[in-house]
């Protein structure tokens, strides 16, 4: 549909009123519902006006505090900026999480999983379900994460579910006193839903736990997740020091990675022990590792496969992801994550990869893709998805070394460089080099 529009803009050129000055100037003024020059100097004379009584009222009170002996003599306003940013700044709120565990949760449900509709008017939380049971054990190993960093738990309902399941979750956000944030997807549209989930969010780290699937109870499960369950996560507290090491990582590929481009199944690796040709020491795809802490880490190209971490301010600094990508199921859903981690490495981030043992494989839905339904990526979309994708960081006829070929050297170079990373096994590297661009 957007395509459709596009392309009959494009046919029918600029709109003329862009042409006449005076047609545009009664568009601006239209839009601004006329907030000319005037009416924007006297709304500014008027917060100036109300910020300076703000400020004469503050310096009594202070010299009134000063009379009755409750502050020292000549206490000016700055002294006070802790007690007040604490007020002002959500980073100095109470109980104000580290990270944030996204959850986007869509696919059909089973009816009789969840408590009918009807039941969504009851005061007591509904129990007995087979999804009840199952979310509140989840949020139980969510909660113990908590010992690692303040977290809260952010969880997006999406496509035919969120009926059912809205009641059993609300009833947790109240029972967890605000650790759950459910949010209801309008969209169903993987990168919007994601991109409202890190604006909600209040953590400086994001876990993008998943995005395709409606079920938690494979999740964060003991022994599995990473070690990460009910009594470790030792997997979030590796998370959260790699991005305290390395301040300028932006994300992180925690599910699949590739060193180079193009992507395809000899450079696509998966971060998991015991992967089909998993290399590495491990046999987990992992390489280097961090000097300082000797946590498995190192630098890749790009990633696609849930989950993914991200630093919140790198997040925000590009954009976030790129809704106007054609998105869908797989493998339109690995195109928004390529094109992301490639922007941060061009605004100056770094991309890594870590196995933390939660790597989700994406749901396949075997049944005919209909290019007209938004939620599949049917095999012209996911065709167009490729497509934008070299467009827009492998144009053909770039002079060499192309931008990608560059980000691909400088993959190389932050992995292989003296004083750098670590390698886990040296003798790895020189039996077989997992990058395409060599490790001489």
């Amino acid at each position: 549909m957007r395509a459709a529009r596009n392309h009959e803009a494009f046919q029918k050129g600029p709109a003329t009123w862009i042409d006449d000055p005076g047609l545009r100037q009664g568009w601006n003024v239209t839009y601004l519902v006329g907030n000319n020059l005037d009416n924007l100097t006297r709304a500014k004379d008027d917060a100036e006006t109300v910020m300076k009584n703000m400020e004469s009222r503050i310096k009594a009170q202070l010299t009134q505090l000063e009379g009755q002996g409750s502050l020292p003599a000549g206490t000016q306003v700055d002294a006070l900026s802790p007690c007040i940013m604490r007020k002002i700044y959500p980073s100095q709120f109470p109980d104000q999480p580290v990270v944030s565990l996204l959850l986007r949760l869509r696919g059909d449900v089973t009816p009789s999983d969840w408590p009918p509709p009807s039941s969504n008017s009851t005061k007591e939380p509904p129990t007995g379900f087979r999804g009840t049971d199952a979310v509140a054990a989840f949020i139980k190993r969510a909660q113990a994460c908590s010992k690692v960093a303040p977290t809260e738990l952010l969880v997006m309902l999406s496509g035919p579910g969120p009926l059912l399941q809205a009641s059993t979750w609300a009833w947790q956000s109240w029972q967890t006193e605000g650790f759950v944030v459910p949010l209801l997807d309008t969209l169903d549209r993987e990168a919007a839903g994601l991109n409202r989930l890190a604006a909600v969010a209040r953590g400086q780290l994001l876990v993008a736990l998943r995005a395709d699937r409606p079920g938690v109870e494979d999740l964060l499960l003991p022994g599995g997740g990473g070690g990460g369950g009910e009594h470790d996560c030792s997997w979030l507290q590796r998370i959260v020091t790699l991005y305290h090491r390395i301040p300028q990582l932006g994300a992180m590929a925690h599910g699949r990675f590739s060193f180079s481009h193009p992507a395809n199944d000899a450079s696509l690796r998966l971060l998991a022990a015991g992967a089909t040709g998993g290399g590495g020491p491990a046999k987990n795809n992992m390489w280097w590792q961090e000097p300082m802490t000797s946590i498995p880490f190192q630098y890749v190209l790009y990633g696609d496969f849930s989950p993914m971490s991200f630093r919140r301010s790198a997040l925000e600094e590009v954009g976030g992801f790129d809704e106007d990508l054609p998105q869908g199921d797989e493998p339109c859903s690995s195109v928004i994550r390529r094109d992301l981690s490639l922007r941060l490495w061009k605004s100056g981030w770094r991309v890594g990869a870590h196995e933390a043992g939660m790597m989700q494989q994406p749901a396949i839905n075997h049944a005919p893709a209909q290019a007209s339904d938004p939620t599949r990526c049917s095999a012209d979309v996911a065709a167009l998805a490729a497509q934008l994708f070299e467009a827009r960081h492998a144009p053909p006829g770039l002079p060499s070394p192309s931008p990608l070929d560059a980000l691909m050297g400088r993959v190389k170079e932050l992995n292989m460089r003296t004083g750098g990373l670590k390698p886990i096994d040296p003798n790895s590297l020189t039996v077989g080099c997992p990058m395409a661009q060599g490790c001489t």
